[in-house]
């Protein structure tokens, strides 16, 4: 995966992109998740930390004016045949032991064959075109101990290393862990 920042501007029609510059995901020291978690992780916070950013506000507050107002990846960088990318708009982390599973939402924006009629770095993402929200799974390795990141914050793969989870599958799998462990969600979700 590559991860780049955009300029996201509103048209009459939906949403421009434009391409800015390279950023990190991953990383305790560059990433930009890691950067906006530590804006709002208390003080002396510890394991286990279950954790939300919204990336969109995020980015409001480690980028300066002109590096970028949405967070897109690139799921394939190296497939010759086809372009694609997907805005991040949540990541959901459970920091314990030392590592941290990450839960992202992104949105679909861009998904042809190379070559095709959009240009990948300045294209509009029009509202009737928009696709359904879609979910995947990560894990960074790292966590947190008295306020501070442990470890890398790096992923364990610069490839595909999750499963991209379209609403209909996330609701397949955690109606099939609910049935097959009821008390487990059960518990998560305050359900006896």
């Amino acid at each position: 995966m590559s991860y780049m920042r955009y300029n996201k501007t509103a048209t009459d029609t939906g949403f421009r992109y434009q391409y800015v510059s390279p950023c990190s995901f991953f990383g305790k020291h560059s990433g930009d998740i890691p950067n906006m978690l530590r804006l709002k992780m208390p003080k002396g916070q510890g394991e286990p930390y279950d954790w939300h950013v919204n990336v969109p506000d995020g980015l409001k507050k480690i980028a300066k004016p002109g590096e970028g107002n949405a967070f897109l990846i690139d799921l394939m960088p190296n497939q010759k045949k086809w372009v694609s990318r997907l805005e991040l708009l949540d990541v959901w982390g459970y920091s314990n032991d030392g590592w941290t599973p990450l839960a992202l939402r992104l949105e679909s924006l861009l998904y042809e064959a190379r070559g095709g009629p959009s240009n990948p770095k300045d294209f509009v993402l029009r509202k009737k075109d928009r696709e359904p929200l879609i979910h995947t799974f990560i894990y960074a390795r790292g966590g947190i101990e008295n306020g501070e990141f442990t470890g890398t914050w790096n992923s364990s793969s610069r490839t595909i290393n999750s499963a991209i989870l379209h609403k209909p599958a996330l609701r397949h799998f955690v109606k099939s862990i609910a049935e097959s462990k009821p008390n487990l969600l059960g518990g998560l979700f305050g359900k006896s």
